[in-house]
């Protein structure tokens, strides 16, 4: 008996389900940076993204670099912020679920990033206060919330107010603040810092392909924090 291929599906409801529905976010192409190259026992060389050059400029180490690939439509079916105890023993908070327009491929350790105004909140991030005017951060900061440094011996907690003590520009969100005035931390000194962040969001487990009877209904697709793919950087 021949193979069936007509599924009855409604592609095109489908397409149009997802422009409707679907939020714009910004797609960034993943790409293994060609910095990335050891030397094998025989002579011959193998090029391998988890031995990257360390002091490389492009990628910083970690072997990938992203191209902008523009603004996507996709459905943002869920963002789990659940903190599971992974069986290294990480308690890793996070993974998105989405769903891309069908015209649309994602590919492993490509990124993402949601444009809603408000950010996802972040849970915290410790940073050493530098020499220049300005400090940078792992995301785009959206919205800060609060801002301490606490001296151990004493136990005193500093609290800096954002717009008074450092700004930053949320039109245009950038990984920094910036610190003016005379109350802010000494070069060297640690703060804590809760802000709501343009996260950037990475392919971390193969994108699904769904299809029904020869049709493609598009992917589901798992991503995952960029610091839990790539800590530290």
């Amino acid at each position: 008996m021949p193979f069936d291929n007509t599924s009855g599906l409604n592609i095109s409801a489908q397409r149009e389900f997802i422009m409707k529905h679907g939020e714009k976010v910004h797609y960034y192409t993943g790409m293994k940076c060609t910095c990335a190259s050891s030397v094998q026992p025989t002579g011959s060389n193998l090029y391998d993204p988890n031995r990257a050059n360390v002091s490389c400029a492009a990628c910083k180490g970690i072997g990938w670099v992203w191209l902008d690939g523009g603004k996507i439509i996709g459905v943002v079916e869920n963002i789990n912020q659940h903190k599971d105890l992974l069986n290294s023993g990480i308690a890793a908070p996070g993974d998105l679920v989405f769903s891309p327009d069908l015209r649309v491929t994602l590919s492993d350790y490509d990124k993402i990033q949601l444009t809603w105004p408000q950010g996802i909140p972040f849970e915290c991030e410790l940073i050493s206060r530098g020499s220049g005017a300005s400090d940078s951060t792992l995301y785009g900061v959206m919205n800060v919330m609060q801002c301490i440094a606490v001296d151990p011996a004493s136990g005193t907690v500093t609290a800096y107010n954002s717009g008074v003590d450092f700004v930053y520009d949320k039109n245009t969100p950038a990984n920094q603040i910036t610190w003016q005035g005379a109350h802010v931390p000494a070069a060297g000194v640690v703060y804590s810092l809760k802000y709501q962040a343009l996260v950037d969001w990475i392919v971390f487990t193969p994108p699904q392909p769904r299809r029904e009877r020869g049709t493609n209904l598009g992917q589901r697709v798992i991503l995952r924090k960029r610091h839990i793919v790539f800590p530290g950087v």
